[in-house]
């Protein structure tokens, strides 16, 4: 039987139980009180009585209709107990059933007799007390079977109780299963959301500490570092912080400053080398004369070839060659090319006093040459002299180009040394020109 049946059904079974046992008692109270009255009262006048019952024409009766209003059944229970005989009644002349009030009021009191029979008489006491006695043993066997009902509905509940305890105890531990679960579950993401927030605090801090130092190390670079250098060396910090991070970070930060200055140091060197190289390049321009020096900011040649000499040298040293030797490497190129520039202006010199000599030369012989035209025109008028027919100016031409180039080398002379050397030097091409 299903849970909600048997606790439908337990109420009515021990009603039932209880109205049998009711029952019981009081069918006991009924023989012990016959038994009293049969005691105290002969059988004839309980005959009597029972006769006269039957004749009660005197009485007042009422309408089925109203008997049944007052006891508060229909009109067909009333008639099924005048029929039955615990009501009396009669009919009228006119055909319409009248109950005696006594009985209703009795019944409504309490009062009426249930064991008066349909034709209002007592049976016997034997007969009564056999009647009891089946009524007693149907009640019993009706006890019984509620009480085996009742039994097997209480084994079913218990069974139905402990098969729900049963599960209820395996929905205890399902549900208590799942809180472990979930709050295991809970408790790993928290640690998880926890261990999140730590590396993300973690994170955090290591950035902070990262560009702290690069802009530290950056801050301390040359300022006239070029940008694409700066962007190297940031490069190479942020490469290098991440260890140093793990290794040093909170414990030994002189340790990370010299770690990193010796990064930077490295990725500059052969910026700083070619700065030096520059810088020492100019300890060779500096030991040239200020003449072989530009103006106005432009290098001059010598400039131009003091550095590259000085370069040149620089380059031979090792790499371990410190500022000092690059500078007098350097010094030492300066002089060789000082030492070139001073040669080359004394040849220079020397060329232009040659070429200031001979331009002045030039210039006596001119004048020395001037006396040729003259000379021939004087021999042309002298009867035994020279007759040119008409060609003194060529031969003049002629003569001064034959005779200048040893002039030049017999200068310089004074006006009259000069004009009688001319005089000399025509007579000397004239007399070859006949002998020619």
């Amino acid at each position: 039987m299903p849970g909600g049946a048997l606790r439908r059904a337990r109420p009515l079974l021990i009603a039932l139980v209880d109205f049998s046992r009711f029952q019981g008692g009081q069918m006991k109270q009924n023989r012990s009180h016959r038994k009293r009255t049969n005691q105290r009262q002969p059988i004839q006048n309980r005959t009597a009585n029972h006769a006269a019952n039957q004749t009660q024409g005197g009485e007042v009766a009422v309408p089925v209709a109203e008997a049944a209003r007052m006891l508060g059944v229909d009109a067909r229970t009333i008639r099924r107990m005048c029929a039955e005989g615990r009501l009396q009644s009669f009919v009228t002349p006119g055909g319409h059933r009248r109950v005696a009030l006594a009985d209703i009021e009795s019944i409504q009191n309490g009062d009426a007799d249930p064991k008066r029979s349909s034709n209002g008489h007592f049976p016997s006491p034997n007969v009564q007390q056999k009647k009891e006695r089946l009524e007693e043993l149907h009640l019993s066997i009706q006890e019984k079977k509620a009480q085996l009902v009742m039994q097997e509905l209480e084994d079913q509940e218990r069974q139905r109780t402990e098969q729900e305890e049963a599960y209820r105890r395996v929905e205890e531990q399902e549900a208590r299963r799942m809180r472990r679960e979930i709050e295991a579950e809970r408790t790993c993401k928290d640690r998880e959301r926890e261990n999140a927030e730590a590396e993300a605090r973690a994170m955090q801090a290591r950035q902070e500490w990262e560009a702290e130092w690069l802009r530290s190390m950056l801050n301390q670079l040359p300022p006239d570092i070029p940008p694409e250098m700066r962007i190297e060396v940031a490069d190479l910090l942020r490469q290098e912080l991440p260890a140093l991070y793990q290794k040093c970070a909170g414990h030994a930060e002189d340790l990370v400053e010299a770690t990193l200055r010796v990064t930077v140091e490295k990725t500059l060197r052969p910026w700083s080398r070619t700065k030096e190289t520059g810088r020492a390049a100019d300890y060779a321009v500096n030991q040239l004369p200020l003449f072989a020096k530009g103006i106005l900011g432009q290098p001059s040649e010598w400039e131009l070839r003091a550095k590259e000499e000085a370069l040149s040298a620089i380059s031979a040293l090792p790499d371990s060659a410190t500022f000092a030797q690059m500078g007098a490497a350097a010094m030492a190129a300066g002089n060789r090319v000082a030492k070139e520039y001073e040669q080359e202006e004394a040849r220079e010199r020397a060329e232009r006093e040659a070429e200031q000599a001979r331009s002045r030369y030039e210039a006596e012989v001119e004048i020395h040459l001037a006396h040729v035209l003259q000379y021939l025109a004087e021999l042309e008028v002298d009867p035994e002299g020279w007759d040119f027919e008409g060609e003194t100016y060529e031969y003049s031409r002629r003569i001064r180009q034959e005779i200048k180039p040893k002039l030049m080398q017999e200068v310089p002379l004074d006006f009259i040394a000069g004009r009688r050397r001319v005089r000399e030097l025509i007579d000397e091409w004239l007399a070859n020109e006949t002998h020619g």
